[in-house]
């Protein structure tokens, strides 16, 4: 990992460093409080047990839902792992009332709280987006007003920016909230869990008339284990054509719900979901090899043979132009691909 690159938006995708950025992402947590500081997230030595196995199955980013934590970047850092950063604020489905007063604290305290962490995590290289919240209700966001919640996302994109002017910052939506404003957003995280195939090939579809000329990601895909070997081969299966088809549909990237079967919401383990791609003890499911292949393939691996493209370059009076339109026509990478320049004078 660069010491001071920083992952930037390259049209579509993501680059570092002059090159592309394979976005290859799992999420992870969030877990019970740890007895050391109360962070959500395994001690040191566990965190090392799990990026390590991150990395070896060729995963180049870990998707939190809170703040990581210093000794969660470092090991990141060791292990070659970006982070997309969660920033937790408590948004209007914690709301005990519908007071004025109470909508104006959720305002203010959603600005303290990314403020804080647009500002300690200010430049760091192994920080690739803030994700500033996920999947806030959609009747929640109903009864508020898509506007207003809309614009506190904006406004929490701009405390950012105002702490961070390079960050890249993001939100984790779902379908049934689409319909929230995104233009703000240096790229577009959904969490989309479909059942079939064609359903998420014309959803990612859709995602990208949203998007426009900015990156999609997904922020989580996967399938439960259930029980026994049986469930677990279904996990595998569904993701092995779940990743096939986002790769295929041409996303920046994609984050596998989830790491592990570990879980923690509030006080209180998850039990039952069995969605990780290990168990709570970190033995792997049959997904993990799935994922780990996925993780090693490109757009190439998709088909063994590919249609013959041609690109005709019109030069007139191009001197100026050629060397540098060659240059980047010459480093596509495609498996037949002839150029043809027409010199017009």
């Amino acid at each position: 990992m660069s010491d001071h690159e920083l992952v930037k938006v390259d049209g579509k995708f993501f680059a570092l460093g002059g090159r592309r950025f394979p976005f290859r992402g799992v999420t992870y947590g969030t877990f019970r409080p740890r007895e050391s500081d109360g962070a959500r997230f395994p001690e040191r030595d566990g965190l090392k047990r799990d990026f390590s196995a991150m990395n070896e199955a060729g995963f180049t980013v870990v998707r939190t839902y809170t703040e990581p934590t210093t000794d969660l970047l470092d090991v990141a850092g060791d292990w070659g792992l970006h982070v997309l950063a969660g920033v937790f604020w408590p948004d209007w489905r914690y709301l005990l009332g519908t007071s004025r007063r109470q909508a104006a604290g959720i305002r203010r305290d959603a600005r303290r709280e990314v403020g804080l962490a647009a500002r300690r995590l200010a430049g760091d290289p192994r920080i690739l987006a803030l994700c500033l919240g996920n999947e806030i209700p959609a009747d929640v966001i109903r009864w508020h007003g898509a506007g207003e919640v809309g614009r506190l996302v904006a406004h929490l994109a701009d405390v950012v920016r105002e702490e961070d002017p390079v960050r890249l910052v993001t939100y984790g939506n779902y379908p049934t909230a689409e319909y929230l404003a995104s233009d703000s957003l240096d790229f577009l995280t959904f969490n989309i869990f479909l059942e079939r195939q064609q359903d998420l090939r014309n959803y990612l579809t859709r995602l990208h008339h949203l998007a426009g000329d900015r990156p999609v990601v997904i922020g989580e895909l996967g399938g439960p284990a259930g029980e026994g070997d049986t469930g677990e081969r279904a996990q595998a299966e569904a993701l092995n054509w779940q990743l096939e088809v986002a790769l295929d549909r041409g996303v920046a990237g994609s984050c596998t719900f989830a790491w592990t079967d570990e879980w923690w919401v509030g006080d209180a383990a998850v039990e039952g979901w069995q969605f990780g791609l290990t168990r709570t003890d970190r033995s792997p499911r049959p997904a993990l090899d799935v994922a780990a292949q996925w993780n090693d393939r490109t757009v190439a691996d998709l088909r063994a043979d590919w249609p013959s493209v041609s690109v005709v370059i019109c030069a007139y009076n191009a001197e100026a132009t050629l060397h540098e339109c060659l240059t980047h026509t010459c480093a596509l990478d495609y498996p037949d691909l002839e150029i043809l320049v027409v010199d017009d004078g």
